[in-house]
């Protein structure tokens, strides 16, 4: 893969060098670090004497945040054993729910020549739910003394960024990057359909002025060749790495055309699903302990198949040539969950219908019955798997008119997979060990820039993006689109900090930034993408049923010291979707509406260093959250979740 990174720069050097580029001045001096655009935030520049600037600043952000049926119901169920488990969500402080005091703070540093031949930038920061014992702890708790070191107050290095202008090729105007600072391709003019994130690594950026600008580079999601510990994970080879390129053509000042290709490739992340992450344990529990009772609908035949049968008890048995098997002797087939065409499917003796419903097998394949992997509990290896990303997106601009496009294509392949040992019980076929993946994503919005008629920036805007679903887990194909990371809360389209689908809704099936369902899917729970930080927990899934979203808003500042955003964003899944229960049964969750969410802020400026922000968020469930919740509880749910929010900032 070190030759893939080195390739990539040789090519990208070699195009650019057809063209005529106009090269940085190197003898140009810097008169303020603060406004060199190679640096981070901080406003206070230290004027000293010698040929380095230095800067830093600051930001406290403050933000008493009320959260509310984040689970739409969901645990004001009567019986339902996981409770408010679904009111749970996860943003960069933490695992979060209801009423709580979030702070982030970050604290600048920044060094940099006269000459601007060299940059340094790094960041301090602590995020986290403010408690007594938080303030006080002062970094100087036992991690592991209350709890397992939520409660530690460090500050951590969040950025740290260096660059150095290089010496040869100077007319192409190349700067080395090396740390770990925001690297986006389409994180915020674009749809957030590709990446965006600080991961570690190292990229080169270059211009021709304003006309051409391009960026290559490497970075490093997960990296196995270290351990805590002499035993290592695994095969030396079970990394993350990221590999980018995009180039920027400015066709005039109000229209820019972004080229983008990533290559994920991905050694690190097994298959899983958001069930067996949440509450795998204690349904495998649950089905051990009765195994000659089977009393409940808590047994399938593999992850993938509805508890079809009620009553009887397993039994093992060894042959003669050393091969197991398992069958149920005794109870019968719940009629009701099965499928007319599921005759295909070997299943018991003395079940009752099943002679007439399924044939007169009688043994369960031991690969498809096996208790232990009912939601893939450590049962699978990660696959090999290689993701591309190849699309473009133009931001324009006519007069009033701000048109947006974005188009992506991802392909690749998941290779040892370990799913062709279970078998679909819709059609009795044994899913597939390699798979291709072929799925794409569009996005479009057209904004109003109606400021000369109003007065005051008033800009309404209106917009679609679309990703494409999985409807076949045999078909070897991995059809539902998912990004490196899915980062629609960032796009200044349809964004916002303030989204309760893009801080992570295990009702809803999105993960934090995102808003594809990527915790649902087909079938086959094959991860293609998604945050590394949910890598193994069922994100990213390449068999998700996609997401067309239509979204409307309204940006408007009467005042320099005020402004307001409001946007509606309307969701539907493409396509239909197997869900895994709490009790281990699989429900079939029709396509559809979704809900509509409601996000509004507010921003009114104190100073130019200090602003506060309020927000209030409402999403209005549809059908598709109504069958989730009954799959999960027995019982449709439709409260309206929402989050309200005051943010107290101050930044130099």
């Amino acid at each position: 893969m070190k030759r893939v990174l080195v390739a990539l720069i040789a090519g990208l050097v070699v195009c650019c060098a057809a063209v005529s580029w106009a090269g940085e001045d190197l003898t140009e001096k810097a008169e303020d670090i603060t406004r060199a655009g190679i640096v981070g935030p901080g406003s206070i520049n230290v004027h000293r004497s010698g040929d380095i600037q230095m800067s830093f600043g600051a930001t406290v952000r403050i933000i008493p945040t009320f959260e509310d049926n984040y689970d739409f119901g969901l645990g004001d169920v009567e019986g339902f054993a996981p409770g408010d488990l679904f009111r749970n969500h996860v943003n960069e402080a933490g695992w979060v729910a209801d009423g709580h005091i979030r702070t982030e703070n970050k604290i600048y540093f920044n060094a940099m020549p006269n000459d601007k031949v060299w940059s340094f930038y790094a960041a301090l920061e602590f995020d986290g739910i403010l408690d007594n014992r938080v303030v006080d702890d002062r970094g100087n708790n036992d991690p592991g003394l209350f709890d397992a070191g939520s409660s530690n107050s460090n500050y951590g290095l969040e950025r740290l960024h260096g660059t150095v202008l290089l010496p040869f090729a100077k007319s192409l105007n190349l700067r080395l990057h090396a740390g770990w600072d925001i690297y986006e391709m389409d994180a915020f003019q674009g749809g957030g359909l590709v990446y965006g994130d600080d991961n570690p690594g190292f990229w080169v950026t270059g211009n021709s002025g304003e006309a051409v600008k391009f960026q290559f580079g490497f970075h490093k999601l997960q990296e196995n060749d270290w351990q805590i510990s002499n035993i290592k994970r695994g095969s030396h080879d079970d990394d993350r790495d990221l590999y980018t390129v995009a180039v920027d053509y400015n066709l005039n000042q109000n229209n820019r055309i972004r080229f983008m290709y990533a290559f994920d490739r991905i050694r690190n992340i097994h298959t899983n699903t958001i069930q067996n992450y949440l509450f795998g344990d204690t349904v495998a529990g649950k089905l051990s302990e009765s195994q000659d009772k089977l009393n409940t609908s808590a047994y399938a035949l593999n992850p993938l198949v509805p508890g079809i049968v009620v009553g009887g008890q397993v039994i093992n048995s060894t042959g003669t040539d050393g091969s197991s098997s398992t069958a149920i002797s005794g109870g019968r087939i719940d009629t009701a969950k099965v499928a007319a065409s599921a005759a295909a499917i070997d299943f018991v003796a003395g079940a009752g219908t099943s002679a007439t419903l399924l044939g007169s097998q009688a043994k369960i394949d031991q690969a498809n019955f096996s208790l232990a992997n009912n939601y893939f509990n450590d049962g699978l290896d990660a696959p090999d798997t290689d993701s591309h990303h190849i699309g473009f997106y133009y931001q324009g601009g006519f007069g009033i008119i701000k048109p947006f496009f974005e188009a992506v294509y991802q392909f690749g392949s998941a290779d040892n997979t370990g799913l062709s040992a279970y078998r679909d019980y819709q059609t009795g076929k044994n899913f597939k060990e390699n798979y291709d993946i072929s799925a794409y994503a569009l996005a479009a919005d057209v904004a109003f820039d109606l400021k000369e008629l109003v007065g005051f920036k008033f800009e309404p805007h209106i917009g679609i993006m679309y990703t494409s679903g999985d409807d076949d887990p045999t078909d070897g194909k991995l059809k539902g689109y998912t990004g490196v990371v899915n980062l629609q809360r960032f796009s200044s389209h349809w964004g916002g900090e303030n989204t309760i689908a893009g801080d992570t809704n295990l009702v809803l099936g999105t993960v934090l930034y995102g808003y594809l369902p990527e915790f649902y899917g087909s079938g086959t729970p094959v991860s293609t993408g998604g945050l590394e930080n949910f890598s193994g927990n069922g994100g990213g899934r390449g068999d998700n049923p996609g997401l067309l979203m239509y979204s409307i808003g309204l940006n408007l500042a009467p005042k320099r010291f005020l402004i307001y955003n409001t946007n509606i964003n309307i969701f539907n899944y493409n396509e239909d979707f197997r869900m895994l229960s709490y009790d281990g049964s699989v429900h079939q969750i029709d396509s559809g509406y979704v809900g509509t969410e409601w996000d509004n802020e507010i921003i009114l400026a104190l100073s130019k260093n200090m602003f506060i922000k309020g927000q209030f968020s409402f999403f209005f469930p549809g059908e598709v959250v109504e069958d989730i919740t009954e799959a999960y509880s027995g019982k449709k749910c439709d409260d309206v979740a929402s989050r309200l929010a005051l943010e107290l900032i101050w930044n130099f």
